[in-house]
């Protein structure tokens, strides 16, 4: 019983010496609302109750970061609420989160919960605010640019102040969040400010967006704290519907130029980066940097993001580690390729040269196989998985890329244009909801895979998988055929509709493609639901067929097996499926003496035996006709 009470006061006396804190009336203690992304509303009133009891309204200091001077006194612990109003009836809340002796940031915490992680707040060295609308917002550029460049070792901090769909002119004159723009300017010592004006105003009505720009610049440089703020203008894009998208980019280019040189400002050249992006890609930048005809996508607002960084810390962008997630590590290097040209000043009108690109190369009539086992998968992590996905891009053999082709169905857009790497791996007990896209598919653990992917209708989204292969011709003699077999492999059943095809292509210059026929071509019925399976690949069936072709001394083949809807443009509740074990026999033009005939023939191997192929038989290379 002693040894209780012992205890028992020990407590007592660690719980008053961790929790009870003493304010001497001019402390603050900070609170990070953007822990919990609905919890900062607009015109939401943010106050601290101490003890149950006194309360203290937030002031805003940044886009996530409210302070709260606390009265003197000793407190135990304090919560946080937020509302529409001071008046409201109902308030979001933390827990009573006892106080940290020494720390003044609430930095994480749980709703209407006490566990909470202090640290101490500091003002960031680079303070950044954006004066914006939606293609700002959009993807949340300003938290992409904080993961940036605390991947970075950048020690700022982006805050945004948005309203929706609104100009320069609405900030300045009709805002009504609190507080409001010119405030938010005024009370900060920012050492950039971005003005973005709305998508098309800029383009359409020079007058009233110079007009925009001065009255702001005129504001900022009287009142903001910081007398020598970087003013950055970051130069919008053509709605990708435009039907003069490189004249209007141009337009825009030079609109936004002559106002920065007017009032000595820094300009973000996003525009120019869009317009360079959209002359080496034609049929696919509107699905690549659009998610309608005006917003950005992920991959759209990465590439801004760069060149935000790139203007304010005067580094090449194209050294950034960073990338959001979603995007392959290849996209993103190609991203960060076009924000470098950009931050150059390069405006072009041609396309950049594709160069030479691997193949596979046909040196005599020996099989070509290929079953990518060595592409890697035995060591993914079950831990790991999202959706039954792991997002973690697996490079392809050479002479073979992949197509996420987000346009169209039943549809071959460009080898150079495809990518070397698919995005997710996995295929074991796949969910209905399994992220759409490319994927190196197999039973988890295992060394045997198969390349293909997902489609769907959401925005944005697989419409065809393409899996492509480029030959090249290095036997010193015409190919005149190809004999093909591959095996298509089921990892996920799917419901829809208009069941699945398979379809192969070929073409000669990788870009126009023609249907190798039906004899390369195999529909599969909708299933009854959308369900993956313990034992993967539910099916295989194999497929072979000749393809009567000329592949000329140094010429190239491109094949490409598309997987897609059977019809119609419904993409959703997709089967999943794979190519595995392709063999290719070339034929070549040149053949070899038969023992028996001096006849052209054609060395073959079959099942590792070497034969004999003249006219319609087949002969052992004793001069046997086997068949």
């Amino acid at each position: 019983m002693k040894r209780s009470l012992t205890l028992l006061f020990i407590c007592l006396a660690l719980a008053a010496g961790s929790f009870a804190r003493s304010f001497d009336g001019a402390e603050k203690l900070y609170f990070n609302a953007g822990a919990v992304s609905w919890w900062t509303n607009d015109n939401a009133v943010q106050r601290a109750v101490l003890d149950n009891g006194a309360s203290v309204i937030g002031v805003w200091e940044s886009s996530v970061v409210y302070a709260f001077t606390i009265p003197a006194g000793e407190y135990t612990t304090i919560r946080f609420e937020r509302a529409s109003s001071a008046e409201a009836s109902a308030w979001n809340k933390t827990g009573n989160i006892p106080f940290d002796a020494t720390l003044n940031y609430v930095y994480s915490f749980a709703e209407n919960s006490v566990v909470a992680t202090w640290k101490t707040y500091t003002t960031p060295a680079i303070q950044v605010l954006s004066i914006n609308n939606s293609l700002i917002d959009y993807n949340d550029q300003y938290a992409m640019f904080n993961s940036m460049s605390e991947t970075m070792g950048k020690d700022a901090l982006w805050t945004k102040h948005t309203n929706l769909g609104k100009t320069l002119e609405y900030h300045y004159n009709s805002d009504p969040l609190v507080p409001n723009a010119k405030e938010v300017v005024a009370g900060t010592a920012w050492s950039f400010i971005i003005l973005q004006e709305q998508s098309a105003l800029p383009l359409n009505n020079y007058a009233q967006f110079h007009t925009n720009v001065e009255t702001w610049v005129t504001y900022i440089r009287a009142n903001c704290p910081n007398p020598d703020v970087t003013i950055i203008l970051p130069v919008n894009w053509p709605f990708s519907t435009d039907a003069n998208y490189q004249t209007s980019k141009s337009t825009l280019l030079a609109n936004y130029r002559l106002v920065a040189e007017e009032f000595g400002l820094t300009l973000c050249p996003v525009g120019l980066a869009y317009g360079n992006y959209q002359v080496d890609h034609p049929n696919t930048f509107a699905t690549d940097l659009y998610s309608d005809d005006r917003h950005p996508t992920i991959a759209a607002t990465y590439l801004a993001c760069c060149l935000e960084y790139a203007v304010m810390f005067k580094e090449d962008p194209s050294t950034i580690t960073y990338k959001p997630a979603s995007l392959t590590a290849e996209m993103a290097q190609t991203l960060r390729a076009y924000a470098q040209e950009a931050y150059e000043g390069v405006e072009r009108t041609e396309p950049l040269p594709t160069g030479e690109t691997s193949a596979i190369s046909i040196v005599d009539d020996t099989p070509y196989v290929q079953n990518f086992d060595t592409i890697g998968g035995e060591d993914v992590d079950p831990s790991d998985q999202e959706k039954t996905a792991y997002v973690r891009d697996t490079q392809l053999p050479e002479g073979w890329r992949i197509e996420n082709n987000t346009s169209s169905c039943r549809t071959v857009l460009s080898y150079n244009s495809a990518s070397e790497t698919t995005m997710y791996i996995g295929g074991q007990s796949l969910a209905s909801n399994a992220k759409n896209g490319t994927w190196n598919f197999g039973l988890t653990g295992s060394t045997d895979r198969a390349v293909g992917g997902i489609t769907s209708s959401v925005s944005g989204g697989a419409r065809s998988i393409n899996v492509m292969a480029k030959l090249h011709n290095d036997a010193g003699v015409e190919i005149e055929a190809l004999e093909l077999t591959y095996d298509i492999e089921k990892y996920r059943n799917g419901e829809n509709a208009a069941g699945f095809v398979i379809q192969l292509y070929t073409s000669t210059d990788g870009q126009n493609w023609t249907s190798a026929g039906a004899d390369f071509c195999r529909t599969y019925a909708a299933d009854a639901n959308t369900n993956g399976a313990a034992v993967v690949p539910i099916l295989s069936d194999t497929q072979d067929g000749t393809l009567n072709c000329a592949i000329p001394v140094d010429g190239d083949l491109y094949l490409a097996w598309s997987i897609s809807p059977a019809s119609g443009t419904d993409c959703a509740k997709s089967m999943a499926f794979g190519i595995d074990n392709v063999t290719i026999y070339p034929s070549l033009a040149q053949g070899i003496s038969d023992p028996q005939t001096q006849d052209k023939a054609i060395k073959r191997i079959r099942d590792g035996q070497l034969y004999i192929i003249r006219g319609e038989k087949k002969y052992t290379v004793l001069g046997t006709c086997v068949e």
